[in-house]
């Protein structure tokens, strides 16, 4: 049993025509015929009495029409849900390019898909990842990539890496004596979760200048970035965030970034996607947009160096 021969039935009991019935669904009268011909050998009754006189549903037909309606509105019911989270993009975002690049993107996508809904939920890297994976967010940002997992990453902006420490006279007195990130790694040391793009990228950071986290002073593990940068502000020590979670954020004042040597430590922020799975036009539309800024950058800016 199809819903367009259940849709045929009660278009046929409703015009008491097959001609009519045909005419309204823009088929072939003959293929009407077929639809009604194809439920009554399923069921083995007669639902349709007709000839030359007359036409009625007989009792068969007519229990059949009531249940036949539910069906129909059942249907349009799923498809009018389904439309409407096809208007939907889910996108899972990781701090640094949720806070430096994605109210841009959002404006630029908005403009493009007046009618779109946008989900944003900020999670960590490789929690972004893992939702990618699982299909709980459409797309994701991130600050770092995972070698494991199936999908694919497209880097689409750089970023910086410093060592943030709160605006002190000590602080600020290394920074005009041009001291770089080095000279900060004997201090208190606040850290991200394991799971942060900017933590791993921060393990990578501290390699490069000879330093493990196993050999820092650490005082605190805070899984967010904002509540990180609050607490260096505060004082409780020196910390890796992404300069784009300084800059803008009405902390400059109280933060002094310190840049590692030779001219700084750049990473990649990546455009996380499924492949193999259907993509939606919302998902195909961001994701261009993404890949546009991308290409931008690239023209304007030139290449980063990447850490």
């Amino acid at each position: 049993m199809e819903l367009r021969q259940i849709e045929s039935f009660v278009r046929v009991s409703e015009c008491e025509s097959f001609s009519l019935a045909a005419q309204s669904l823009h088929v072939s009268q003959p293929t009407v015929s077929a639809h009604i011909a194809a439920l009554e050998r399923e069921l083995d009754t007669a639902l349709v009495v007709r000839n030359a006189k007359r036409f009625a549903l007989t009792a068969e037909g007519r229990a059949l029409y009531e249940q036949a309606l539910v069906m129909l509105a059942s249907r349009d019911k799923a498809l009018a849900i389904a439309s409407k989270g096809a208007r939907r993009l889910v996108i899972g975002a990781s701090s640094a390019p949720s806070r430096a690049h994605l109210p841009t993107l959002l404006a630029t996508y908005r403009r493009a898909q007046p009618d779109m809904r946008v989900r944003v939920e900020e999670r960590d890297s490789m929690s972004v990842i893992a939702q990618v994976e699982s299909g709980e967010v459409d797309l994701g940002l991130t600050g770092a990539e995972d070698p494991q997992s199936p999908c694919t990453f497209t880097p689409f902006a750089s970023d910086e890496l410093v060592v943030a420490a709160p605006n002190t006279p000590r602080y600020r007195a290394l920074a005009r004596s041009g001291a770089s990130a080095r000279a900060l790694l004997d201090e208190p040391f606040l850290v991200r979760s394991t799971t942060s793009g900017t933590q791993t990228q921060a393990g990578r950071l501290l390699e490069a200048m000879g330093r493990g986290f196993d050999a820092m002073h650490v005082v605190a593990q805070i899984d967010d970035a904002e509540t990180m940068r609050a607490c260096i502000a505060e004082g409780l020590g020196v910390g890796v965030l992404s300069r784009s979670m300084v800059s803008g954020s009405g902390e400059e004042d109280r933060l002094i970034c310190f840049s590692a040597s030779g001219g700084g430590y750049w990473r990649n922020l990546y455009l996380v996607e499924m492949p193999g799975r259907y993509q939606s036009q919302a998902q195909k539309a961001f994701a261009q947009i993404v890949r546009g800024a991308a290409e931008a950058r690239k023209a304007g800016t030139g290449e980063r160096r990447i850490g």
